[in-house]
């Protein structure tokens, strides 16, 4: 699980949608006062949550101070974190589970970077990818030559835990004049 960036922390995710506790603010909603409670919509119902923080965001920092700019491209953060998850995945007995991304704003963009890292350099398969609130039209700006929509409606997708279907998209941008068929 992504957060957006930059610098931005997966404590957002876990405190704010989807871990066993979620904070609530004082009837203001101006922070005086917050407080856990317990998150009755919590995913650890039906998935294991392992939240990831890029080189950089929240806790997160290279082992040398002056190494962080080595994991700032948006092709190292993706392949530091697919080798992150490999890991992780490995050591962990889980190479059989299922694996799905959540990625919000920035992190929907890093998801996809980062599905296709696992695939070609780690042999991983993500099983799919959940956007909250995705930014993904950061090829764009981010000197990709693809789309990311494009490249994410090619991807198994899940949402609210529950599988949806989806329509082919037309679109000159994302397709170059094709459907995309997911």
């Amino acid at each position: 699980m992504f957060n957006g960036g930059p610098g931005a922390s997966s404590a957002y995710l876990h405190l704010g949608v989807v871990g066993p506790q979620i904070v609530e603010f004082g009837p203001g909603g101006d922070g005086a006062a917050p407080q856990l409670r317990a998150n009755p919509d919590n995913w650890l119902k039906f998935t294991d949550l392992v939240m990831i923080d890029p080189v950089g965001a929240g806790w997160s920092r290279a082992a040398k101070p002056d190494g962080a700019g080595n994991f700032w491209s948006v092709g190292a953060d993706a392949q530091s974190l697919a080798k992150t998850i490999a890991l992780y995945v490995a050591k962990n007995g889980r190479t059989a589970s299922p694996k799905y991304l959540l990625g919000e704003s920035y992190g929907g963009f890093r998801a996809i970077k980062v599905a296709r890292a696992l695939q070609q350099d780690q042999g991983t398969i993500v099983n799919g990818i959940v956007m909250l609130s995705p930014y993904l039209e950061g090829a764009a700006q981010l000197s990709g030559s693809r789309f990311a929509l494009g490249a994410a409606l090619q991807l198994p997708s899940l949402a609210a835990g529950r599988a949806r279907p989806h329509r082919p998209v037309q679109s000159r941008e994302f397709g170059r004049g094709r459907a995309l068929r997911p």
